[in-house]
């Protein structure tokens, strides 16, 4: 073998010539592989678990291996020495060691095959295991997809008979809401030339009333009824529309009942309030109202004031009371001085806009000038100032603020509210006045005297001569 060392190794005898051709020539080439490794029989059986004598039988013949693991190791030892021999050399050997053995112990030699076939058939059951377990491995993964697009199709049938009903449900919904829409706007275009009809025939009362003289008492309170009639029109088409929602009450959805109650009632709180100020006036004007003094701590009806109107979904941010030192004891009625207050905050939200100002102040009462500089003691008077930041009030409209039935552009509102203000100011023996700020919104400014307590605690009202006054073009 060109790959082995060639030379015998040393300490050996000659080898028996009675030893068969075959086992001659397995022990020969056995020595060759042994002088390679370069190692002494102390050394080996010193490495690995084999005593002398068994080396020394192998070497010389008498003893041929019954496994490869001694030609094993020498050739591993020789190929750590560089010397590594191809598989062709290694099956040559293979073979010259089996037809040793067969030769000098036929026995083993058969168990030996034996147990190459048994290793054989066990490397074979190994294989054939990992592959079945690979097939099964296989199959076990293309059940669980077979699964998963069962459940997907289960899934996706479900979810398409669901889409189908809601679908469908979704459809007869429709068709259901488009009929009702159908007979709702039927009402609602219905109502609507009602209103219309009825906003111009308010509208020409409104200008009509807008351009007469208040010195005839008789045209006014006449305007008055006129008034209360043409109010009394819409509160009529109310209560039918109502009544027409209560009839059909089942055709209309939870939504749609609850936007045309919320819009019917606040048009009759609207209708309401504009009688009730009508009504309110003319109290005034024939004298059949009370002032009841009483003694009024004017910053707590403005917190209580603006606690209200927050209550009411307004930013509480939106107010600012400022009251100054030095106030006087107020003797007021509160039920009016409330509702003068209470209207001009109104006023100032409404026709205003950004932070609404209040300002308390004590001042010396000069009867010809509503907007006197605050005392620096002695006060006999209260001023009151109710500011916002909006545009303001043009100074050729300002006259006309505190007239009966005035109103903007906008049509907001009865336009009685600052009227019955300056009647209630009035009443307290006070005087009221309207200008623009410096930043440019509106400020209303009344001064009432202080008053006092005692026998005159009752006052009866009869304002005649002030509603005439109030009612003058100026």
């Amino acid at each position: 073998m060109s790959e082995i060392a060639c030379s015998p190794p040393a300490g050996l005898k000659p080898l028996d010539p009675g030893l068969g051709p075959e086992v001659m020539e397995w022990a020969s080439e056995l020595r060759t592989i042994w002088g390679a490794t370069g190692l002494s029989m102390n050394q080996f059986a010193t490495l690995h678990p084999l005593d002398k004598g068994t080396i020394s039988r192998y070497l010389n013949g008498q003893r041929v291996p019954a496994d490869r693991w001694f030609l094993e190791k020498l050739l591993a030892i020789q190929a750590d020495n560089g010397r590594s021999v191809t598989s062709s050399v290694r099956e040559h050997l293979t073979e010259l060691h089996l037809r040793a053995l067969q030769t000098a112990h036929p026995h083993e030699y058969k168990v030996r095959l034996v147990r190459d076939e048994l290793e054989i058939a066990l490397t074979a059951k190994r294989e054939a295991e990992r592959y079945a377990r690979a097939l099964e491995e296989q199959l076990a993964a293309r059940n669980r997809q077979v699964q998963e697009l069962a459940d997907d199709k289960g899934r996706l049938r479900a979810a398409w008979d669901a889409d189908h009903e809601a679908l469908q449900a979704k459809y007869d919904r429709l068709k259901q809401e488009i009929n009702e829409i159908v007979v709702q706007l039927r009402l609602a275009q219905e109502r609507a030339v009602d209103s219309d009809q009825q906003c111009l025939r308010l509208e020409g009362l409104l200008d009509l009333l807008d351009t007469y003289s208040s010195s005839d008492q008789d045209h006014a309170s006449n305007a008055v009824s006129s008034v209360a009639h043409e109010l009394r029109s819409p509160l009529t088409s109310l209560k039918g529309f109502t009544a027409t929602l209560l009839a059909k009450w089942p055709k209309f959805t939870d939504d749609q009942k609850l936007v045309m109650l919320e819009t019917v009632n606040a048009d009759a709180d609207r209708m309401t309030r504009m009688i009730t100020d009508l009504s309110y006036s003319s109290k005034i004007e024939i004298g059949s109202t009370r002032l009841v003094r009483q003694p009024v701590d004017l910053p707590t009806v403005a917190r209580e004031i603006i606690a209200a109107r927050v209550a009411s979904d307004a930013p509480e941010g939106r107010f600012l009371l400022e009251v100054r030192d030095g106030l006087p004891e107020t003797w007021l009625d509160p039920h009016m001085i409330n509702q003068i207050l209470g209207e001009l905050v109104e006023n100032a939200i409404v026709h205003g806009a950004g932070v609404v100002t209040i300002v308390i102040e004590p001042t010396c009462f000069d009867s010809d000038d509503a907007a006197s500089v605050p005392a620096q003691g002695g006060a006999d008077a209260v001023a009151i100032s109710v500011r916002d930041q909006g545009q303001g009030i043009a100074p050729e409209l300002a006259p006309n603020v505190f007239r009966q039935f005035w109103r903007t552009k906008r049509r907001v509102g009865t336009g009685l509210g600052l009227y019955i203000v300056k009647l209630l100011v009035e009443a307290h023996g006070g005087t009221i006045s309207v200008h623009n700020t410096p930043a440019g919104g509106a400020e209303f400014r009344f001064v009432l005297p202080a008053g006092a307590g005692g026998t005159n605690d009752v006052v009866e009202l009869t304002l005649g001569t002030s509603v005439r006054a109030a009612g003058s073009d100026p």
